[in-house]
């Protein structure tokens, strides 16, 4: 996958639409600190986001917050700097977030049984390859990689039901068959551990 390098990189992917803006809405804010200009994703971490975000209001009249997407190499060094849990900007295990496929979920004012909810309903999306997730508690956030193959190209509709999504069970769009994930090398940072099965109340 294609790193971002540098803003005028960034500038050409969302021109050429390798990158969409994050889709607000009232069922999902940005961090208002995030800079507009790191606003941006992989068209089918958009349509995640919109997924879950979707579930998640209709079972609890409640928006998610991202709080980083898209970042470049160049932006990477200096959090490097700045922050000893960032991930590296380089090598195997470089940022995922350089790809624009990542974003940071805030679980910043969400309740037990909001977080506990938001792990069932990522789990399963994880045990398929769909995505990759690391929940962190330095910083409160889920980290997650949305993979390609969670909507590949000219794959099927949206499917997720409001009334399935308002019950218990987290609902997902429905399963396809797609390619596996690419494997991708474990990395888990400090204050952070793989998503844990969690049974809601």
């Amino acid at each position: 996958m294609k790193r971002v390098d540098d803003d005028k990189m960034l500038d050409a992917m969302t021109q050429s639409g390798a990158l969409v803006a994050l889709p607000q809405s009232r069922r999902l804010t940005v961090d208002p600190r995030l800079d507009t200009d790191r606003r941006y994703c992989r068209p089918w971490t958009a349509r995640f986001l919109t997924d879950l975000a979707q579930a998640f209001y209709a079972r609890f009249g409640a928006p998610l917050k991202v709080d980083s997407a898209v970042r470049t190499v160049q932006y990477q060094r200096h959090l490097l700097r700045v922050n000893g849990n960032a991930a590296p900007a380089e090598g195997e295990i470089r940022s995922p977030h350089l790809t624009g496929e990542a974003v940071d979920i805030s679980k910043k004012g969400l309740t037990r049984s909001e977080i506990g909810w938001l792990r069932a309903y990522l789990l399963p999306l994880q045990s398929q390859g769909r995505l990759d997730v690391e929940e962190e508690f330095h910083q409160a956030c889920f980290h997650i990689s949305v993979y390609e193959s969670y909507h590949p190209a000219g794959g099927g509709e949206r499917v997720i039901s409001v009334a399935q999504a308002s019950t218990q069970t987290p609902a997902h769009p429905q399963a396809r068959s797609h390619a596996p994930a690419p494997a991708r090398r474990s990395r888990r940072r400090h204050h952070t551990t793989p998503l844990l099965a969690t049974r809601l109340p």
